[in-house]
């Protein structure tokens, strides 16, 4: 198999580095993120080498998905800490609606905007 090469712009933004990084370790290309993604190439290439790309949250977790990531890992290259309160009472509907608000102020509060305008989607592998 012939060793990826991705390029980036020595301008390009963190999240782009990290993008960029995780496609060369999966052997993935522009076209392959476009293809697991549902986006264009154009729109790949350019999260990956904007200075500040700025992906809507679906389409952001569009890519961490292709890209075997969180949307943390993807936009902050973390994970969400996750404290034993939270793992405390995990089957109780309300404490769940609660997990959902604390993860939708963490992402508004990285994303410049308001928990209103951020939406959780929970997938279960």
């Amino acid at each position: 198999m012939a060793k990826l090469r991705l390029t980036i712009r020595p301008d390009t933004g963190a999240m782009g580095r990290r993008m960029t990084a995780r496609m060369i370790e999966l052997n993935l290309d522009d076209q392959d993120v476009a293809d697991g993604t549902g986006l264009s190439k154009d729109t790949i290439r350019a999260y990956r080498r904007l200075p500040e790309a700025r992906p809507t949250a679906e389409n952001a977790a569009a890519v961490a998905k292709a890209l075997r990531w969180t949307t943390d890992q993807l936009l902050h290259g973390t994970d969400v800490e996750v404290s034993a309160d939270d793992k405390a009472d995990y089957g109780d509907e309300a404490s769940l609606d609660d997990a959902i608000d604390r993860v939708k102020a963490i992402v508004a509060a990285g994303c410049n905007t308001t928990p209103r305008r951020v939406s959780v989607t929970i997938t279960i592998i």
